[in-house]
């Protein structure tokens, strides 16, 4: 199994448990290192540094390639996605889950939330990137190799709330740092989307949504698989 975009192998480690053997491979060297210490002790999982538009593996590699929340963030989700089926096996499976931007939503509502969700859009843009991936991944797979009829797309809601009052917690708590401190608020700087003070109000909103018993955090992802089809034989 190939996880493409793995980051820092939360995910990838996970797979590690229910495969033979399974790769994760990311530009960042600096995650990647996270990674292998994340799973010193898993020796079927392995990381690769490399890009996803030229993975480095032959052709027909893979059983399985997965890919999660990656392709909103690249400028080229279709060659990415090209180069996913090109290194799975004829009739291996590519899946990928992706959200869809425009679905975020929160509860008690606050001003800065839909400030963020737009700066989030914005960012995505300014860099050619799709933030609604999520719901173009039927069409992207079609045109990248999937086996006509082995398409399914489906779309699922991500919800934390007091059912998980902890992931709730981190996950407000890891924005409330990403906006202050990442490529969102250097981008977000550097594109002159947002200036430093409104940065420090939308960190500051996701850092009380990490506290408030009762809020909602919520948006939904778009999910699709598909098969990678047998080349095309000509007949002389």
């Amino acid at each position: 199994m190939l996880d493409v975009g793995c980051g820092p192998g939360s995910i990838t480690k996970g797979f590690g448990d229910r495969v033979a053997h399974v790769t994760g491979v990311d530009m960042s060297e600096d995650v990647l290192h996270q990674a292998r210490l994340a799973t010193f002790d898993k020796p079927n999982v392995q990381f690769v540094q490399g890009s996803a538009y030229e993975l480095p593996f032959p052709d027909n590699s893979f059983d399985v390639v997965w890919s999660h929340q990656f392709l909103q963030h690249v400028s080229d989700a279709r060659g990415a996605l090209s180069e996913m089926f090109r290194v799975a096996k004829v009739g291996g499976l590519v899946a990928v889950r992706e959200a869809i931007c425009d679905t975020y939503q929160v509860a008690p509502q606050c001003q800065h939330f839909v400030q963020w969700r737009d700066l989030y859009k914005a960012i995505a843009y300014q860099n050619s990137a799709e933030p609604n991936a999520g719901l173009f991944l039927e069409h992207w797979m079609a045109d990248c190799g999937a086996e006509v009829g082995s398409i399914k797309y489906q779309h699922t809601a991500m919800t934390y709330s007091n059912m998980n009052p902890e992931a709730r917690q981190v996950y407000c708590e890891s924005w409330s740092d990403r906006v202050l401190n990442s490529s969102f608020a250097k981008q977000a700087l550097e594109y002159s989307l947002a200036q430093d003070h409104e940065l420090d109000s939308i960190s500051k909103s996701w850092a009380k949504t990490a506290t408030d018993t009762h809020a909602v955090v919520l948006y939904v992802n778009g999910e699709c698989m598909g098969k990678k089809s047998e080349p095309v034989k000509f007949v002389a």
